[in-house]
């Protein structure tokens, strides 16, 4: 038998009897709970229509019908006060008509929902058949986290005259119904109910514009399809499932980051688990063995054969068709320590051809520590330091995890000193400790240690040196003319000197010397970034913002590249010009579609203004796809989300974002604890905020309006008072209807 043979063989017959692994086997299509099975009408308890509470009204009074008219024209000029004189005043004189209490209730929603409410059930009590009302009444219901009763308005909706003669009430119904529906467990009712809404919004009838969310749908049907896609894979409907994303991959490519992985599972759901894997292992190389794309390839056996059936998997398809070295062993190495066998993946590790990434750092350090060898990691550390000190970032994740995170004890500078070093690493050893004492408030002996490591080789120190460090490390003399002239033509493409220098200059005398030197230099060449961003930074601290501007403008027009572009988008920001920070974000996207950070820095200024926000929501889609560990874009695409009313959706999303971060941002535990509370989850929400306060007080610069806001919030909360929690897009409010 051939080893193919034998793999396959490995992984088929641990799904139908077990095999030894962290996990239970299961069948390629598990059989569902009862609750995800049942349609719309099998869920319990049954509804039926009422009748109307009263009978058909006669001719309505004159008096009536002219208070109405004035009610009606102050709510199309949106004076909504006059209209609830107008029709209040009306329904005392004739409380039998359904039309004034429904256009009553869109004259109090936003300002008084609970009254908005009342008046859309007295006007279904008068018109029981209208499925607008429902549909509306349920949207007030779930607001105010009353979920039974929401549901309940929109199953009773199905049974109306209104549901089953206009397509459009219908999908409104349906698609609300659906969102329900899903939130609570009822996948295959849902995908109906999604399935229902998505040939309305495909044929993009001028009905559709009754109902801004509709419509907006219509322009982008691939979100419909993305949903009704994915809830199909949870229910093994993955022919219709792989039908869709494949749909949504050629017609809507913004939409297709993500769908691969997405395509790749189902494919392992039908069973065709080496197709699968083979597509997972590309996305590995693409992703340079990232967390997400490492985990996404053991959840891909989880439930198939487990951790050694991933294991042969990978050696032979490895063997077929090789990708990215680093990628595939920070893979087999996450493998081999899972199975207990940290001592290979430890000696795997430390061949020659791997690069040290991130995910290959930090697998080298579990793997040492599984293995016994933590003591090991400092002299492997610093040897990677000297000979590839370009991955400097990454090795210094590993440091951090042996200093801060490891246990039974972090490193410290005493340990360092004890150790037996090379000569060719003892740079490295100085330059460590420096940080160590650094972390731990010494500043007078990281300053000491820098100097002696800079004396030793000032270039990797350079190099391994952050913003906050090289203030320390001596190799410029800012008082002397000499010295900075040296300064700007050698290192005015470093960031890092040039963000630190300001300070210096400026006790020295030496600012508008330079000031000038900084301008010489763009002037010589525009696309320099780094001398331009600190030039902007001293224009603008010293009150010539003009001139800061005019050095924007001069440099944007002669960069072309997304990166380049995107930086002078960020300092147009810190100008505070708005305007053109987005007419650079733009650019960026024009020369380069695909570059993440402008992706998401355009959809959340998008989403956060309420503009575009198809465009918005599809840009997050794509930055989270190319970057999908990435905390900043994960809290971007749930504000979109929770800009659009989709509460649920964006809490998934907004708590990915926590999960990423370290610590927690404020600012998306604000974001998060808005949408808990919009979704029902109260307690959540007051957590959230709790964790925000308990941030921000650990947070020095931390915004305190933030603050302020998060206070109030709270306070309202402990009141069970209505809590100001961001607003949504005005287009998720309902429209008053034309007639």
């Amino acid at each position: 038998m051939n080893p193919r043979d034998v793999v396959v063989l490995l992984v088929t017959a641990s799904i139908a009897v077990g095999c030894a692994s962290r996990t239970s086997p299961r069948s390629a299509a598990p059989a569902l709970p009862p609750i995800n099975r049942q349609t719309v009408d099998q869920i319990e308890p049954a509804v039926t229509l009422p009748a109307p509470t009263t009978q058909p009204a006669g001719e309505a009074s004159g008096e009536a019908l002219e208070l109405y008219a004035r009610g009606r024209d102050a709510l199309l000029q949106n004076r909504k006060q006059v209209a609830v004189e107008n029709f209040t005043a009306a329904i005392a004189i004739d409380d039998s008509s359904a039309v004034i209490h429904r256009d009553l209730g869109y004259a109090w929603f936003g300002t008084d929902n609970d009254r908005a409410l009342t008046a859309f059930r007295r006007a279904a009590e008068l018109d029981p058949h209208d499925a607008e009302l429902r549909s509306q009444s349920a949207r007030l219901l779930a607001m105010a986290g009353k979920l039974d009763d929401a549901l309940r308005e929109l199953r009773i909706a199905r049974l109306t005259d209104g549901y089953r003669s206009s397509e459009t009430d219908a999908a409104i119904v349906d698609m609300l119904l659906g969102r329900m529906l899903m939130d609570r467990g009822y996948t295959t009712a849902a995908v109906d109910c999604f399935e229902r809404v998505l040939p309305v919004i495909e044929r993009r009838s001028i009905e559709l514009r009754r109902w801004p969310e509709l419509a907006q749908l219509a322009a982008k049907p691939g979100m419909v399809r993305l949903q009704i896609a994915d809830l199909s894979a949870g229910i093994n409907r993955y022919d219709r499932a792989i039908e869709l994303y494949e749909q949504i991959q050629i017609d809507e490519p913004s939409l297709a980051p993500g769908i691969e992985l997405r395509i790749i599972q189902a494919r392992a759901g039908q069973g065709k688990i080496e197709p699968a894997t083979t597509q997972m292992l590309k996305l590995l190389d693409r992703f340079e063995g990232s967390r997400t794309s490492v985990q996404s390839y053991l959840d891909l056996f989880a439930e198939r054969g487990g951790d050694e059936a991933a294991l042969a998997m990978l050696k032979l398809l490895d063997s077929d068709s090789p990708g990215d070295y680093t990628s595939r062993r920070v893979l087999e190495a996450r493998l081999l320590r899972r199975l207990g066998r940290a001592t290979e993946a430890a000696v795997m590790l430390e061949q020659p051809l791997i690069r040290p990434t991130l995910p290959a750092v930090r697998e080298l350090v579990l793997a040492y520590t599984d293995a016994g060898r933590r003591g090991e990691l400092p002299i492997k550390l610093m040897a990677m330091m000297v000979e590839q000190p370009r991955y400097w970032a990454s090795i210094r994740r590993g440091w951090e995890m042996l200093a801060h995170n490891m246990q039974p004890a972090p490193l410290t500078i005493a340990q360092i000193n004890k150790l037996a070093v090379p000569p060719a690493l003892e740079v490295a050893r100085v330059f460590v400790t420096a940080r160590l004492a650094q972390d731990d408030g010494q500043s007078q002996l990281a300053r000491q240690l820098l100097t002696r490591a800079s004396s030793q080789n000032v270039a990797l120190v350079r190099q391994w040196a952050s913003d906050q460090m090289m203030q320390f490390v001596p190799d410029v003399d800012y008082t002397s003319d000499r010295d900075l002239g040296r300064y700007i033509d050698e290192f005015s493409d470093d960031p890092k000197y040039l963000s630190t220098s300001a300070e210096f200059l400026i006790k020295s005398g030496a600012m508008p010397k330079f000031t000038s030197a900084l301008q010489a230099a763009v002037q010589r060449r525009a696309s320099n970034i780094a001398a331009l961003a600190q030039l902007v930074a001293v224009l603008g601290v010293t009150d010539r913002k003009p001139e800061a501007i005019r050095a924007l403008e001069q440099s944007a027009a002669a960069v072309q590249s997304a990166p380049e572009l995107y930086q002078l988008s960020s300092m147009a920001q810190q100008l505070g010009e708005m305007d053109m920070a987005e007419r650079l974000l733009r650019r960026s996207l024009a020369a380069d579609t695909a570059f993440a950070p402008a992706c998401n820095d355009l959809g959340y200024v998008l989403a956060d203004t309420g503009r575009e926000m198809d465009f918005a929501e599809s840009l997050l889609w794509k930055a989270v796809g190319l970057q999908p560990d990435n905390a900043a874009y994960l809290d971007s695409l749930g504000w979109v989300l929770y800009k659009r009313g989709k509460f649920e959706d964006a809490l998934k999303y907004l708590r990915q974002a926590l999960e990423a971060s370290e610590p927690a941002d404020p600012v998306v535990l604000d974001h998060t604890a808005d949408a808990a509370y919009r979704a029902g989850h109260l307690t959540d929400a007051r957590t959230y905020w709790d964790r925000a306060i308990a941030q921000i007080k650990n947070q020095p610069s931390a915004d305190p309006q933030l603050r302020l806001r998060i206070e109030q919030k709270l306070r309202q909360h402990a009141s069970s008072q209505p809590v100001d929690v961001a607003p949504i897009e005005p287009a998720t409010q309902p429209r008053v209807p034309e007639s």
